[in-house]
């Protein structure tokens, strides 16, 4: 793992974060779409085991910078 996350096989993102707040708190700001949209990205989650992640990342709304960093291929 590095500071961004790791990939540990095919299809599979991994993250580690230290987050202030109670676990309630935390956990909304994963889960519901709205407070996601603030500083990640918006979408329906299924949030069951193996269930579907409709995620939609929105540049523009997440940072002053005009474009996004050239796609990265992870390696």
């Amino acid at each position: 793992m590095n500071d961004f996350g790791m990939s540990p096989g095919p299809g599979v993102v991994r993250f580690e974060r230290l987050l202030p707040g109670p676990i309630e708190r935390v956990w909304a700001y994963l889960t519901e779409s709205e407070k996601r949209g603030r500083w990640f990205a918006v979408g329906e989650m299924d949030l069951r085991e193996g269930g579907h992640a409709d995620i939609n990342f929105r540049h523009a709304q997440l940072s002053d910078v005009p474009d996004p960093p050239p796609r990265s291929t992870g390696r």
